[in-house]
């Protein structure tokens, strides 16, 4: 990456990193310099045409003109985000220029011109609403190639007046002279990367309207080399060795620049080029608003150059990742498929729909169904698309339901019922769950309409499954109105009452936090027989026979009520014991009846109540316990790695291991649950058992895997930080947090992250600050980071409480003659003198030749 030292006052200016006034010349009146020195620039501009006005004609007139053009261009490039202001200030401009034409300096040319390219801009954004309209694209077409050219020339004879006015300094005799030349050149500068920004744009889309790949070629290559030069980067490598960190991205206009150089690598055939400048879009700094349209701009620079199977695929993989959160960015991506497909010619039809879908799909998981409604009608969507579209089918249903809702009509709600049925049938359902999920929810309401409760239930209860990870509030109404349904069954036959317990208590568990959770734990008390006791409900669910349809919903009821019963006396062994046994008893019975059903979920809940029991004695049968492990492994699997019963199934590994000192199934448990269950009870004890398994790692580490152990271990131990808290009073108050912030600080500062290090110490010293080792480790961490006046404190500190002569006092003085000398040389010479007179000769082997090295910057 090239650097220039002017190059952080043109980034200032060029590309809005903030707005910085020029001063003006020195030769500049003071009235002049003190409104630009106040950043008073409404004043000053009135202030030069009150000048100017008053000029004598001729040279002095022109002159004068001149230096108001370039300020108005300061002010338009400072509002170039805020419309209302640029055009007023375009106005004046204007005016300028046809009573004093002398007054058009490149300046002023190039944000003149930034306003013919936003209306070019426009027309290409009516295009790409339209596509089927090329009116704008041949009007686009005309002033973009104007404007490239245009703007090309001025970046380059700008640029290249900068560079001889830096060339120039050297030979300037004054100070005022060399500032007024760095000024000048930082002006140019900072014009010409804005006329480098507009230009890449123009090449851009004027490479777009070709319409030709070999003819747009050319175009995309200008672009880029402009982009480049805005960035002031190589694309060497591919860009690889650049770090977004150093772009200056939390600036709008450079993060517009790397899209529009990942854009032209795109369409230069340039993947790997373009997925690096991408990559650049997901850093910290990037203005969120961007940050989220980063997808759309990767899509749609695919679709500009005809990309249709690359712009699918990548539409494809971030749909994946969609929740139910919508987001603007989220939306133009899924807009630019339906688009561009919609506007494909009729005999383009697999085409079509291959580019529809995903963005039906996308607005379809986000529940952005009024916009899906607005596309359906306006690109005639129905017409496009496959009647037997799995994605058109539902929706068709929805929209058929939501209309019954109205009418309430049998007949409304019989044909959105047969509409969904026919999406559900589609093979796409069985693929796309999520999506599929959706319409069964729909289709369960349509029978919960119709009055048959006990099919709305069990579809109710299928769709909510698919529907938790992607889409968790609508999962959590689909487990209520199962158990709406259920409770509704339950008040005419009782036999419903089990089922209906069973799912209240599914819904607690999956979603404890949600509203739907408290609703549950009343009707789960009102169904518990109107007062009656757990005794005698346990006893109304066990008289339930095996050859009942709901026997093995009964069974895992009882289980939950054999749960409840015994954490109620578990504090008294003698109590607990028989209550236990009865638990573990009906669990055997459950997980027996429903040894050939595939219900793994209730099969895992039943397995963790046994196990908790078991563990929960002084003396736990550890062979019962890994025995009902070993025979809920699989189903720990099936309910995936967002179910909080699997984090809790790998918790009770990770117990059992550490009880039989299995160091391999230890390690595995807490890895699954430090992955997975961020944020869940269970993750605090794994992260203490992988921080254990990290440490004995990096001891045991040779010195090609040392870098990479560390590592490792300073990531478990930031994450068990985080859970711990690291302020004064957290550190002060809990051994814990203590030992893991130490800890953290340690692996810092093997791996030379001493930027990080300083501060973390600094928190343990104020925490414990009569604590000479943690006062020390600061003030080594701090030297490093650079921040000698806190190294200095943490080493004067230490020297009042140290033996005169020590080793470590020797240390702490070196540091602080070594700070000292970065910070106050003065008092480094007189605390010098002072220690040579006590210590003409430092006699310490470890010491002696540290001071000999830093004597030699006092003579």
């Amino acid at each position: 990456m090239r650097c220039r030292a002017w190059l952080p006052l043109l980034l200032c200016l060029a590309i809005g990193l903030g707005h910085v006034a020029f001063a003006p010349a020195a030769e500049a009146p003071p009235l002049d310099q003190f409104l630009t020195r106040l950043g008073l620039s409404e004043l000053r501009l009135h202030y030069l045409e009150r000048s100017l006005a008053k000029a004598k004609p001729g040279p002095e007139q022109d002159d004068q003109a001149r230096k108001l053009a370039d300020a108005f261009a300061e002010q338009m490039l400072a509002a170039a985000d805020d419309a209302e202001r640029f055009a007023r200030l375009k106005t004046r401009v204007e005016a300028l220029l046809l009573t004093h034409p002398a007054a058009n300096t490149p300046a002023i040319q190039v944000v003149l011109l930034q306003a013919d390219y936003q209306r070019a801009e426009a027309l290409m954004i009516a295009w790409l609403d339209d596509p089927a309209n090329k009116t704008p694209l041949m009007e686009a077409a005309v002033a973009l190639e104007r404007l490239a050219a245009q703007l090309t020339t001025h970046h380059k004879d700008l640029a290249a007046a900068a560079e001889a006015k830096i060339a120039e300094i050297e030979s300037l005799k004054t100070e005022a002279a060399k500032t007024a030349a760095e000024q000048e050149a930082a002006r140019l500068s900072a014009i010409s990367s804005r006329a480098a920004y507009f230009a890449g744009w123009s090449s851009y889309y004027l490479g777009v309207t070709k319409q030709n790949p070999t003819a747009a070629q050319p175009l995309f290559q200008a672009a880029k080399e402009m982009f480049l030069a805005v960035l002031d980067l190589s694309d060497e490598m591919n860009y690889e060795p650049i770090e977004a960190e150093g772009l200056g991205l939390e600036s709008v206009w450079r993060t517009r620049a790397v899209i529009g150089l990942a854009l032209a690598e795109i369409s230069l055939n340039h993947p790997r080029a373009a997925g690096n400048c991408l990559a650049w879009l997901e850093h910290a700094s990037v203005p969120p608003v961007l940050r989220d349209q980063a997808g759309y701009w990767h899509v749609q620079g695919l679709l500009n150059v005809g990309k249709y199977d690359e712009a699918v695929a990548a539409t494809d993989l971030l749909v994946s990742r969609f929740s139910g959160t919508p987001s603007p960015g989220k939306n133009s991506l899924c807009i630019a498929l339906i688009r561009a497909g919609a506007a494909l010619p009729a005999e383009r039809q697999a085409e079509r729909r291959k580019l529809i879908e995903p963005g039906i799909r996308g607005l379809a998981r986000m529940r952005q169904f009024d916009s899906l409604g607005q596309l359906l009608a306006k690109y005639k969507l129905d017409q496009v698309a496959d009647e037997g579209s799995f994605y058109l089918t539902w929706l068709r249903g929805r929209q058929q339901f939501l209309a019954a809702e109205k009418t309430k009509a049998e007949a409304d709600y019989r044909a959105a019922l047969a509409t969904l049925a026919a999406a559900l049938a589609h093979t796409q359902a069985k693929t796309e769950l999520t999506d599929a999920g959706q319409a069964r929810y729909y289709w369960a309401w349509c029978h919960y309409r119709l009055g048959e409760l006990e099919t709305a239930a069990k579809a109710f209860q299928e769709a909510t499954s698919p529907l938790r990870g992607a889409l968790p509030e609508l999962a959590v109404q689909s487990a209520w109105m199962q158990c709406v349904a259920l409770q509704q069954l339950a008040a005419k036959d009782k036999k419903y009452v089990p089922p209906a317990m069973t799912a209240l208590q599914t819904l607690r568990q999956d979603f404890p936090a949600s509203e739907q959770a408290a609703k549950a734990e009343f009707a789960l008390a009102r169904l518990r027989q109107s007062g009656a006791s757990l005794d005698e409900a346990i006893a109304g669910l066990a008289a339930i026979r095996p050859d009942d349809a709901n026997y093995a919903a009964a069974l895992y009821e009882l289980c939950q009520l054999r749960h409840q019963l015994w954490t109620k006396a578990k504090a008294d062994p003698a109590k607990a014991a028989p209550l236990a046994d009865e638990l573990l008893k009906v669990v055997d019975r459950f997980l027996a009846a429903t040894a050939k059903e595939g219900d793994a979920d209730r099969k895992l809940r039943a397995t963790l109540l046994a196990v908790d029991a078991l563990l929960a004695v002084a003396e736990p049968d550890l062979a019962r316990v890994a025995s009902y492990l070993r025979g809920a492994a699989t189903a720990a699997e099936q309910a995936g790695t967002a179910s909080n019963s699997a984090a809790e199934y790998h918790y009770r590994r990770l117990q059992l291991a550490q009880r039989t000192n299995d160091a391999d199934t230890q390690a595995d448990a807490a890895r699954w649950i430090v992955a997975n269950a961020r944020g869940s009870t269970f993750e605090l004890p794994a992260l203490v058992a992988s921080a254990r398994a990290a440490d004995q790692a990096v001891d045991a580490a040779t010195a090609a895997e040392r870098r990479q152990r560390v590592e490792a271990a300073r990531a478990i131990y930031a994450r068990l930080v985080e859970l711990l808290g690291e302020t004064p009073a957290a550190l002060a108050g809990g051994k814990n947090a203590l030992a893991a912030a130490s800890k953290l600080a340690h692996y810092d500062e093997l791996a030379g992250n001493w930027r990080e290090a300083a501060p973390r110490l600094a928190r343990l010293v104020a925490a414990l600050p009569s604590d000479k080792r943690y006062l020390r480790r600061a003030g080594v961490a701090h030297y490093h980071a650079e921040d000698f006046p806190a190294a200095l404190d943490c080493w004067r500190k230490l020297l009042g409480g140290l033996d005169s002569g020590s080793d470590d006092w020797l240390e702490a003085k070196y540091y602080q003659l070594s700070c000292l000398v970065k910070t106050d040389p003065p008092a480094a010479e007189k605390v010098w003198k002072q220690f040579k007179l006590l210590f003409p000769e430092v006699k310490s082997a470890a010491w002696q030749s540290k001071f000999a090295e830093l004597g030699k910057q006092f003579h």
